[in-house]
């Protein structure tokens, strides 16, 4: 299952007058997010040692590894099981949320991002689904605005 992909969001761009590199900025703010709660698949972790080694030490953007290793896309098959869970049952609400409470990480570049303030964001998504279990989390978010009934 596909989560999200970049070329889902050029348009956005196009019509913003932004370069379309931008449209994969939120998507590769998040899994830069999962990278740091140990969130990755077994195979990405293998596979892209050196890449996510180049991340950690500030050497390679998180939107470039996106670009670059991913395709710019996002799916089921990046993250581990615990991952996955969580992924599932919040990414609907992600752009969403973030869009209000972190405008910095969409649509524009990484360096611009306020990732405490989103780091803030997603820690508190993850406690409350930890909190409340997924059934009960899943429930809990709001009808997407294209949902009448």
């Amino acid at each position: 299952m596909s989560y999200d992909q970049g070329y889902w969001h050029t348009d956005s761009c196009f019509a913003k007058n932004l370069d379309e590199q931008y449209a994969g900025t939120h998507i590769a703010v998040y899994i830069k997010w999962c990278i740091e709660k140990g969130f990755l698949s077994k195979d990405l972790l293998v596979s892209d040692t050196d890449a996510l080694a180049s991340i950690r030490d500030g050497q390679m953007s998180m939107s470039e590894y996106f670009e670059k290793y991913l395709d710019w896309k996002f799916g089921e098959w990046n993250l581990n099981e615990e991952g996955n869970a969580f992924t599932k049952c919040y990414y609907d609400r992600y752009l969403e949320e973030v869009s209000v409470e972190v405008p910095s990480a969409v649509l524009g570049p990484e360096s611009n991002v306020d990732f405490p303030k989103l780091y803030a964001l997603l820690d508190e998504r993850l406690r409350q689904f930890q909190d409340s279990g997924a059934q009960a989390f899943y429930k809990s978010k709001a009808k997407s605005w294209w949902k009448f009934w």
